[in-house]
């Protein structure tokens, strides 16, 4: 208190200036028809700007808000694509005789098939061999070990580890890691390796010779794959070589997600994996 009266003290000359200023100024604009109008432009302008601000301030504070509200409806409009997609499908095997066949048997449909959990990657490696990425969920958010990462431009890797409140996931960019591709539009079945170097393109491996390929193929994810549903998006192809001494394709894949610029992602899990792998052909 004795610090305020003190620089109330030490400035009495300019406080009582600037008081005198603000009662000339309202008196002027109070009694004076021109300058009210210019009184009442300038206070229009002061409150519109604060009120910018606010609006800008309450903004900024709510884009957490807002990218968690985004990721939701992101996922609704996700499992509504792959519902569709499985409606096509089993479409596609129906031959429709009549009238009844327009309406597809509720029993003809897959349940859902995929859950996906919004995350962040907080940490990410480009430059090794063998590149790894830590999300921000873990186990009491519902991740587990075996599921997909996805990002909203492609296939990002698949979660190896988990904790409580983390995931530790096995990139794309890693030379451990295999997946089941498909040349899309042609079916054309491979696998798609990253063999290190560059993190904007891997390759597509085991495409025999005698198969039409073309470079701008898009190359996604396989029916094969029980990681990641069918016709996710890997990359596109920008090279063809014929190795012609193993009978196979060399093919460079130019990589869809930017493994530079890694923020918001989802793991995916398909719910019918276990029971998919645990089918195994009986020993004669």
């Amino acid at each position: 208190m004795g610090r305020l009266l003190a620089f109330l003290y030490a400035w009495r000359g300019a406080i009582w200036f600037l008081l005198i200023q603000g009662v000339s100024v309202l008196l002027l604009a109070s009694y004076n028809s021109r300058h009210q109008l210019v009184f009442n432009a300038f206070s229009r302008d002061i409150t519109g700007s604060i009120q910018r601000m606010n609006t800008q301030m309450d903004n900024y504070f709510n884009l957490g808000k807002d990218n968690r509200d985004l990721m939701s409806e992101n996922i609704n409009l996700r499992k509504q694509i792959f519902r569709l997609q499985q409606e096509v499908d089993a479409y596609k095997y129906r031959i429709p005789l009549s009238h009844q066949f327009r309406i597809i048997a509720d029993s003809l449909l897959p349940n859902e098939e995929y859950r996906f959990i919004p995350c962040k990657a907080i940490y990410n490696t480009i430059s090794s061999n063998y590149n790894y990425i830590k999300l921000d969920v873990g186990r009491k958010d519902g991740a587990r070990e075996g599921m997909g990462v996805i990002s909203e431009d492609g296939v990002v890797g698949m979660v190896v580890s988990v904790s409580e409140n983390y995931s530790l996931a096995m990139s794309l960019l890693n030379t451990r890691m295999r997946l089941n591709a498909v040349v899309s539009g042609r079916g054309i079945q491979g696998t798609f390796r990253w063999r290190g170097g560059t993190a904007r393109f891997g390759h597509l491996e085991d495409i025999p010779l005698h198969f039409n390929l073309q470079e701008n193929d898009l190359v996604t994810t396989s029916a094969y794959s029980s990681i990641f549903p069918p016709g996710y998006v890997i990359g596109t192809v920008t090279e063809i070589r014929d190795n012609k001494p193993n009978g196979f394709y060399e093919i460079s894949v130019k990589l869809h997600t930017d493994f530079y610029r890694l923020n918001y992602l989802y793991l995916i899990e398909n719910r019918r994996r276990d029971e998919l792998e645990n089918l195994t052909p009986q020993q004669p």
